[in-house]
Order: structure tokens, then sequence, then C-alpha cells
């Protein structure tokens, strides 16, 4: 009977880190950080910065449009959704190897 739970421990934990590492894969291409608004020439382009690494990155993302503001929001959101997502999996693992740990 234990090592059925423990079994299925083991198997929860390795789905754990199978979609933290996903998402810690897919979260790099997400845009995440400050939506900035530049104007040049007459025109307004929207550009997002964050830091990585201690060091400050803007990257350009379009014309200051309703569409692109509300793109980048919701990818945004999405980023922080994952960041969140990543946390509790890591708090989930730490829980699950300590489980394992006492059945074994």
């Amino acid at each position: 009977m234990l090592t059925y739970c423990r079994d299925a421990l083991i198997e929860e934990l390795e789905r754990c880190e199978y979609n933290r590492n996903f998402l810690l894969e897919h979260l790099d291409m997400l845009p995440h950080g400050t939506l900035k608004i530049k104007k040049k020439e007459g025109k307004e382009f929207l550009y997002y910065s964050y830091q990585k690494n201690k060091e400050k990155i803007e990257k350009y993302l379009g014309e200051n449009t309703e569409e692109n503001r509300k793109l980048f929001e919701e990818q945004n959101n999405r980023y922080k959704r994952s960041k969140k997502s990543i946390q509790n999996y890591k708090k989930l693992e730490k829980k699950l190897k300590k489980a394992i740990k006492i059945l074994s």
C-alpha cells in the first residue's frame, strides 16, 4: 500500500517538474515589463522594457494602437500568471519530495 502511494507521489513530482520546465522554456517568449510610448517624427510607437541580469532591455512593439496595447497587456498578464505557476510548482515539488522521503 505504501509503495503505491509513493509511486503516485513520484509520478506527481515528475508531472510538476515537467510542467515547471515547460513554463520556464516558454516564459522568455512572452513580452513583459513596462510599456512605454515614444514619439518619432510625429508618430507614436510602443516599446516595452524589462531587466534581465541587472541589464535594462528595451524592445519595439509597433505603432501606438489600442490593439497593440491590449495584446501587450494580455501577454504581460500571461507572463505574470506563468511566473506565479512556476512558484507554485516549486512549492509543490518541495512538499512532494518531503512526502516521498517520509514514505521511503
